[in-house]
């Protein structure tokens, strides 16, 4: 399971890897896709994409390709679509999709004996998605990483800091030098930082304490320690009163 996983993770990296390629194409024939599509190869991005490999090179017509339900207008579609798109775009266009389709088709077959060999774990699979902000997959990589015995993890502290989740407390005299995380396990952190991000996404659903406090509440009083840099001609409205401030008085 940890390896067909990991190798899974990597072969997604390597598709989005193509996908950027194909923004840089994009952007050298001046065609900016990305600023009117969120999603390349999404059902309006594949169309334009297919098209413009035929040949089709009239905004208009490419503009028409787009699904209704895109939020730019047609004006703004026919501007970021009036591009050079030459022989050697196409072929480089042509190729990335070639390999995203075969990157595709390796995954689902991951996907496949992944679940042909998720029986013994299906239980602890379910108990992780009840969760909120854990899907199927990140339950299956979390349970191949960590494995379903928990004894070897006093407290949950212990299987944070071992996943490199929990950061230094490097603090002397009140000064607060370092919050640098260690590498730990990089497979997993990954993994719990998604899971993060989708929890706080979801309005309405976070719990208490899921944000920790900032170390200053304004940038001003962080500013403190460093105000020997400020210059009151250098520096915006703000750090110029502030320089000022901490002048001693004559």
């Amino acid at each position: 399971m940890r390896t067909l996983l990991r190798t899974r993770k990597q072969l997604l990296r390597e598709k989005a890897s193509h996908i950027q390629r194909m923004q840089k194409t994009l952007e050298d024939a001046n065609i900016k896709l990305d600023s009117v599509i969120t999603d390349l190869l999404g059902k309006s991005g594949r169309a334009i994409i297919d098209a413009l490999i035929a040949g089709e090179s009239n905004p208009a017509k490419l503009a028409a390709l787009a699904d209704a339900r895109i939020r730019s207008p047609q004006n703004k579609l026919r501007e970021a679509l009036s591009g050079r798109m030459r022989r050697h775009h196409r072929f480089m266009l042509r190729l990335h999709l070639q390999q995203i389709a075969a990157l595709d088709a390796a995954i689902a077959e991951l996907d496949r004996e992944v679940d042909a060999n998720l029986a013994p774990f299906r239980t602890g699979v379910e108990l992780l998605t009840s969760i909120p902000g854990i899907s199927t997959l990140s339950a299956q990589v979390i349970i191949s990483e960590i494995g379903m015995d928990m004894s070897r993890f006093p407290t949950a502290g212990h299987l944070i800091s071992w996943a490199g989740l929990c950061p230094r407390n490097d603090e002397s005299a009140g000064k607060r030098r370092s919050n640098r995380l260690r590498n730990g396990a990089p497979w997993l952190k990954t993994t719990l930082v998604t899971v993060r991000l989708v929890r706080q996404s979801e309005k309405g659903q976070l719990y208490a304490g899921a944000i920790p406090p900032a170390a200053c509440s304004t940038r001003r009083q962080e500013g403190g320690l460093r105000r020997r840099c400020f210059h009151p001609h250098r520096h915006l409205p703000h750090a110029q009163e502030w320089h000022l401030l901490s002048r001693p008085r004559p």
